[in-house]
């Protein structure tokens, strides 16, 4: 599995993480029923890349093409 994370850098455009291989590490169990709010699960991920092939990208300025 692939993870990206899209955050905001200093200048307000988009930042991005992308780590190219994680394995979920937790473990989360939940009863179906229904809701009328949404629900959040927690998780944890390891990355099991090298170090090396996670990418950091910020964007600089607004897309012209």
């Amino acid at each position: 599995m692939a993870v990206a994370l899209v955050g905001k850098n200093q200048l307000g455009f988009a930042r991005v993480l992308s780590i190219p291989t994680v394995v979920s590490a937790g473990q989360v169990q939940t009863a179906y029923r229904r809701a009328a709010q949404q629900r959040l699960y927690p998780l944890t991920l390891n990355a099991v890349c090298p170090f090396n092939q996670i990418t950091w990208t910020d964007l600089t300025a607004i897309a012209t093409s």
